[in-house]
């Protein structure tokens, strides 16, 4: 059997590299396992909230309150509140608010759990007892200024 040249030795490497890697990507954020189809549920109708509300007059509007007294919907309702609310216009096309919202609404489950780690994060830095609970606070004003981020950079991709 003949010695593998460099070139092959190489390519077999970067190939186990690319493996690797794929695997990494692959495992799921510590946590994530908690967190449940309950709470992906909630956090997306709690984004819509953010995103549907007056971030810059400071008006709080949410369109699914009732979230906030454990009443859960799927995402279809989510979807269907938010194009009820922000209905397609004369030009055919939805407002930057309902744009914000409907693109929100279609996160995957890892994606809504890493806002709402990134929520944590940021509210523990200024309120560190019951960061949790303040986070899931209707119109709390620090994951509102972060949705607020979020809806510009959704605007941006438009």
């Amino acid at each position: 059997m003949a010695k593998k040249s460099q070139i092959e030795r190489r390519k077999e490497k970067q190939a186990a590299a690319r493996r690797a890697q794929a695997q990494r990507t692959q495992r799921p954020p510590r946590g994530l396992a908690a967190f449940s189809t309950e709470d992906t549920l909630f956090w997306l109708a709690h984004g819509v909230n953010f995103l549907a509300s007056d971030y810059g007059e400071g008006i709080w509007d949410p369109l699914l309150e009732g979230i906030y007294q454990g009443h859960i919907v799927g995402p279809d309702t989510i979807a269907r509140t938010v194009s009820e609310k922000f209905g397609i216009n004369e030009e055919g096309e939805l407002s930057d608010t309902g744009f914000a919202c409907l693109a929100w609404t279609a996160q995957d489950q890892r994606t809504v759990y890493g806002f709402s780690r990134e929520a944590l994060r940021r509210v523990k830095v200024k309120t560190p007892d019951g960061a949790i609970e303040a986070c899931r606070e209707p119109g709390n004003p620090i994951v509102w200024e972060m949705f607020q981020t979020l809806k510009g950079q959704f605007l941006q991709r438009r």
